[in-house]
């Protein structure tokens, strides 16, 4: 039986907590997971626009690529995840999007959502969190469900990549091992 959303969310915050990203022992911060969050955007950002340039040169895409797409939004969900338990308001995939638009350009939209989390945030919890988030979900449950997937295969596949992840914490945020 595939784990539903709620599952895998239980796996993620219990693997933030053992790596003290979040839970009683802490050391990440919200601007250090929103930074994250960005870095994931701009990461799967980059594997759309590749899949994208492969689709048009060659007329296809390959596995490797459409993994790279389908862990990134994973990636995404999976910082959304953390940073929603660090302000005690996880965010569900309720909200549902359709429009003509392109991946690169809800992607944008995503990368500006993120922005404007920072921008509205002077304090703790940021502001704008629950709203930006749920869009931020709507618009990669859309993009994810056009390369037939969905959110929950997306955020396996980026589960099954960090599930045994050890790094360490600096400066809020968690920095993974280099494998050998």
């Amino acid at each position: 039986m595939k784990p539903t959303y709620n599952d895998l969310t239980t796996a993620v915050l219990t693997w933030a907590t053992a790596r003290n990203i979040i839970g009683d022992n802490a050391k990440g911060t919200p601007f250090a997971q929103l930074k994250k969050t960005l870095e994931e955007v701009n990461e799967t950002r980059d594997a759309l626009v590749f899949a994208d340039a492969a689709q048009r040169m060659t007329g296809q895409v390959s596995s490797a690529e459409l993994n790279e797409i389908k862990d990134g939004i994973g990636d995404v969900v999976v910082t959304l995840i953390i940073g929603g338990q660090m302000q005690q308001m996880i965010p569900q995939p309720d909200m549902e999007l359709t429009t003509d638009k392109s991946n690169l350009e809800l992607m944008d939209e995503i990368a500006d959502s993120v922005l404007n989390i920072a921008r509205l945030s002077d304090d703790y919890p940021l502001s704008g969190f629950v709203s930006n988030s749920k869009q931020i979900l709507a618009r990669l449950k859309l993009i994810a469900s056009r390369f037939g997937w969905t959110l929950e295969e997306c955020l396996e596949c980026a589960w099954d990549e960090i599930k045994d992840r050890k790094g360490r914490m600096v400066n809020g945020e968690f920095v993974k091992e280099v494998q050998p």
